[in-house]
């Protein structure tokens, strides 16, 4: 999406991460018929569901305070989260939660727009999708903000893309790169293949600035009389087109897209078979 504005840019980052934003209301239309009577986040991985594994892996960062965006009938997942916190599984880490209700899915920069109210001006924050399902002992969260600390700015996630998947992920154009750390110049949400800037794409882990509010707004702000989603992509486009640095960090690791079939067979084997509890069933 093209949006033309001119405003300053300062995207810089506080020097710890204490919360994670998790935007978990998605319909999960691709695993339908599964998704039919319960949310995509809840689908079991092994013996525990997904926002379970999410969690897990933000509080092992030392990411106590864990922001949920939820659709307004998706009571299950305070439901579920309040009992397991309760239960003292994480009584170590006493995490904080919060829950907002993204009440239009219309993408998931609107998604975070919810949760700006839980966050102080000026905090920058982690977001994590559910879909990427990423082993706790494999998680770049802990690398993401050395990064961003290093560096003073936001970065994101890259893995390399097969050619045949380019059209599903938002591509990144790079001019330098250095230790897997690269400088994105553009990035663009699912390109046709032959319009791809690179074969780098972005996937569900970022570190971002509370100014990444203010291009998400303006993006908003120019869909509101339409039915187009606002994407996080888009806002981060839209800072660099006014001057923003954003940094990109390749993920050699194991991930899995859990929000396809095929992906979540994948997961649902990797994560039994680590399992100590599972792994001598013959999976």
């Amino acid at each position: 999406m093209d949006i033309e504005c001119q405003v300053s840019d300062n995207m810089t980052m506080n020097a710890k991460i204490k919360t994670a934003v998790l935007p978990i209301a998605g319909k999960g239309t691709r695993l339908m018929p599964l998704t039919a009577h319960q949310p995509k986040a809840m689908i079991n991985i092994a013996d525990k569901p997904m926002i379970h594994y999410m969690v897990d892996e933000g509080l092992s960062t030392g990411i106590k305070h864990i922001i949920f965006v939820i659709a307004p009938d998706q009571k299950v997942f305070k439901d579920y989260l309040n009992s397991v916190k309760q239960s003292g599984e994480w009584k170590k880490e006493i995490p904080e939660f919060d829950f907002v209700i993204q009440k239009i899915p219309k993408g998931n920069g609107e998604a975070l727009l919810s949760a700006k109210r839980f966050l102080k001006k000026g905090e920058s924050f982690l977001v994590a999708f559910a879909d990427d399902m990423i082993p706790v002992k494999e998680s770049p969260i802990q690398n993401l903000i050395k990064i961003s600390q290093k560096h003073n700015g936001p970065i994101v996630t890259l893995e390399r893309v097969p050619k045949k998947l380019l059209s599903k992920y938002g591509l990144v154009k790079i001019s330098s790169e250095q230790d897997n750390v690269y400088r994105i110049e553009d990035i663009v949400e699912k390109p046709k293949p032959k319009d791809a800037p690179s074969n780098l794409g972005a996937i569900g882990r970022y570190v971002l600035p509370y100014s990444i509010f203010k291009y998400l707004q303006i993006i908003a702000d120019c869909l509101k009389t339409g039915d187009k989603e606002v994407y996080l992509t888009d806002a981060i486009r839209l800072s660099l087109k006014n001057g923003g640095k954003t940094l990109g960090w390749l993920f050699e690791g194991i991930k899995f897209d859990a929000g396809s079939k095929t992906g979540l067979l994948e997961a649902q084997a990797y994560f039994s078979a680590h399992h100590k509890g599972l792994k001598n069933l013959g999976l």
